[in-house]
């Protein structure tokens, strides 16, 4: 056994596990470990999204990108899968060595790297969402042992318990990066602060706001107003609700340029964040940019298909039937065959409520946005 997995050859591998959940490499660091436990040639983890044909992601450390393409394309012919759920079972056992050497699979892409017995369990996760993990001894070394077998079993309720979270950081993710698109479709700047008044994170329209430093820049990792005037208001505003649970604050800054003030609405966040968790989250409107939707904000809110996107976008910015077709390429009767879906998706009748709806649809993320926490429920679904 490695030194990697000291103290009882179990706690190491399985803090690796849950630590390497939300990081940038997911499921990388327990397939290191376990690789290193067994001596084994490769560790892999594949996930596959619910009635998926093709995994989602294939998790081999220290593997190369080509050979994991190449383990995709002969994913649909390995004979090693659809084991009982959750248990841990070899591949000699389940296909028999004669008949998995004698398959394609094996012929054309394990052959190649000279692997024999395989280790493996198949958990589904609550939604259906697959995951397979495989260990692959070379062929100079003996198959799998039952104790081997054991060890490997400990980890199954924790694979299951980790599945569920990894699924459920993926879908938190994709919903931040929707109401993120849409707010920026807005020409909303956003800003994320922690308890120390320090920037977190701010989103690309913020970023080119304290980029022309323009009253407003960024020192440091720290917002500040080249007006004292406003740096004090701005300093008073950020802490007093952390202080008191005070509502929504907003300010207007006067530039340096004499061009239009900028608007900054400033929101406490959820008392419960700690550590560099964001606490405080500013929202920035520029008059100088236009608001332009853009088809896959609006397709992602409203439930609609890219094209229908595409063309409930430039009719709700301000462009004509002809215009969008000419611009989406596609003929005049094609936008209005979409148009009649998209009707029928928004439940609205005519253009004019189109364009309303997705208007009024898509402003409503960045008024829940600028909500005190505690009065609504969540972010509205326009759909």
């Amino acid at each position: 056994m490695d030194s990697a997995n000291a103290v009882d050859g179990i706690s190491v591998p399985l803090l690796k596990l849950y630590s390497g959940l939300s990081g940038p490499d997911p499921w990388a660091e327990f397939l290191t470990s376990v690789r290193l436990h067994f001596d084994a040639a490769f560790a892999t983890a594949i996930l596959t999204p619910t009635a998926a044909q093709k995994p989602g992601m294939i998790v081999t450390p220290d593997v190369g990108p080509a050979a994991i393409d190449m383990a995709g394309e002969f994913f649909p012919c390995d004979p090693f899968i659809g084991l009982p759920e959750g248990q841990v079972i070899s591949s000699t056992r389940f296909v028999g060595k004669q008949v998995y050497r004698a398959s394609r699979f094996y012929r054309d892409y394990v052959a190649h790297y000279g692997i024999g017995d395989i280790l493996g369990i198949d958990l589904m996760a609550r939604s259906g969402f697959q995951m397979r993990v495989r260990i692959c001894r070379s062929d100079d070394r003996a198959d799998f042992t039952p104790d081997e077998h054991d060890w490997l079993g400990h980890f199954v309720p924790h694979l299951r318990t980790a599945l569920d979270l990894y699924e459920r950081f993926q879908a938190l993710n994709g919903e931040d990066d929707i109401y993120d698109n849409a707010i920026e479709q807005l020409s909303i700047g956003t800003i994320l602060l922690d308890r120390t008044g320090s920037v977190v994170r701010c989103n690309g329209i913020a970023r080119t706001v304290l980029d022309e430093r323009d009253t407003i820049r960024l020192v440091g990792n720290r917002l500040s107003f080249s007006s004292p005037a406003a740096d004090r208001k701005f300093r008073k505003a950020i802490a007093e609700p952390r202080e008191t649970g005070a509502a929504l604050k907003f300010m207007r800054v006067e530039r340096l340029s004499g061009r239009r003030d900028i608007g900054i609405a400033i929101r406490p966040l959820p008392s419960r964040s700690v550590g560099a968790a964001p606490t405080m989250a500013l929202f920035l409107t520029d008059p100088q940019r236009q608001a332009a939707l853009t088809g896959r904000a609006v397709a992602d809110i409203f439930g609609l298909t890219p094209m229908e996107g595409e063309i409930a976008a430039c009719l709700s910015n301000g462009l004509c039937l002809s215009q969008t077709a000419a611009i989406l390429s596609i003929a005049q009767n094609t936008v209005r065959a979409h148009l009649r879906s998209i009707f029928d998706k928004l439940r609205v009748t005519r253009q004019s409520q189109l364009v309303q709806r997705v208007r009024v649809g898509m402003s409503g993320l960045v008024a829940w946005a600028s909500t005190p926490p505690g009065t609504t429920d969540g972010p509205p679904l326009a759909h």
